[in-house]
């Protein structure tokens, strides 16, 4: 049996806490100076804007919502989409917010609360103009080892050491998963007047997560397990680290691509086939110029054999995540890792 936890959600329409004014007096003149080194300069890029909205300019919400942003900028990411476009226009809301008098530094505070935040900056999606350019808004499905489990850390170690041995692959711009859907793609173009992408992202999430909380698949799951390596015989590069115990998870993705498909959001959810997490591989999405060669691909799996078939410390049990990415930016070369933002996750325990 496993227990459904739900978090990290940028979805879910909640309120803020309300801002401890003392305990934001107490943050600004610490984080006033470092904010300032690093306010971001250009916020938007694209799509055209309105007024500031009345609701941003009220004490704390500003300043919550400007964390979303500022997480979005110190990546790199520059705001494109409508719901980017809504994330600057909170930070320009926050310069305004009749908060303290320090009102930059008082962001720092908030960037505490970016948990909080995510869901505040990205509901302000729909009130905002789509620009006629907007791509569709591509998301996909994993199960993944849980970030503390030693499998993620042996896969986290196991992509490092091939990476500066080999070069990379493929395998190396992702983090360690294993895909329960392919990529999947909402475009604005296709809702209807009265939703937005965040809308049905949000009933996306929310099917999902009804899926993974039914009674009778908790009681009857079990975690996947590690079966062993695989070599596809279709190819000479390519390594599989082979899963089982995952036909209820495949089950999952086939209901969540049924009710999807069913909606009118030109969205549809590929269902994968759940049995392993790569390794190694090349030429799927990205063309490489050098592969692998047989002998160092017996090197690679022997690497694999003494990282991630049993745990170093001897407990084999491991806690597994469902997770809903969208992915923020597609890499062209091996070199640099695709960008993914997590939207909702579901611990499995």
């Amino acid at each position: 049996m496993l227990t459904l936890v739900a978090s990290g959600s940028v979805l879910v329409d909640t309120p803020p806490s309300p801002v401890d004014p003392q305990a934001l007096r107490r943050s600004c003149s610490h984080h006033n100076a470092v904010y300032r080194r690093n306010r971001p300069r250009r916020l938007i890029r694209s799509g055209t804007l309105s007024a500031i909205p009345r609701f941003l300019q009220t004490p704390g919400q500003s300043a919550m919502d400007a964390a979303e942003s500022q997480a979005l900028l110190t990546d790199h990411r520059v705001p494109e989409t409508t719901a980017d476009a809504a994330v600057g226009l909170a930070i320009v809301g926050a310069q305004t917010a009749p908060l303290h008098p320090r009102c930059w530094g008082a962001l720092g505070y908030a960037v505490a609360c970016a948990d909080r935040a995510a869901g505040q900056a990205s509901l302000l999606a729909h009130r905002l103009p789509v620009p006629c350019n907007a791509p569709p808004r591509r998301c996909i499905i994993y199960l993944e080892p849980s970030r503390t489990s030693w499998l993620y850390r042996q896969l986290e170690r196991f992509y490092h050491q091939t990476r500066l041995e080999f070069g990379p692959s493929e395998a190396h711009q992702y983090h360690p998963h294993c895909s329960l859907s392919g990529f999947f793609a909402v475009d604005e173009t296709a809702l209807v007047a009265s939703e937005s992408v965040l809308h049905a992202l949000h009933q996306i999430a929310t099917t999902l997560g009804c899926l993974l909380d039914q009674p009778a698949w908790r009681e009857s799951v079990t975690p996947p397990s590690i079966v062993g390596l695989s070599r596809p015989p279709y190819t000479t590069d390519k390594l599989n680290l082979d899963l089982g115990n995952t036909d209820a998870f495949r089950a999952i993705v086939h209901q969540l691509a049924q009710i999807i498909h069913a909606q009118p959001w030109g969205c549809h959810v590929r269902p994968k086939p759940v049995d392993h997490i790569s390794l190694v591989y090349y030429n799927k999405s990205v063309q490489a110029t050098t592969t692998v060669t047989p002998a160092q691909l017996d090197r690679i799996e022997h690497l694999a054999r003494s990282l991630l078939l049993e745990s170093p410390h001897g407990d084999q049990s491991v806690q597994w995540d469902v997770v809903m990415y969208e992915q923020v930016h597609q890499s062209p070369v091996l070199h640099q890792p695709h960008r993914f933002r997590e939207l909702q996750r579901w611990h499995l325990i």
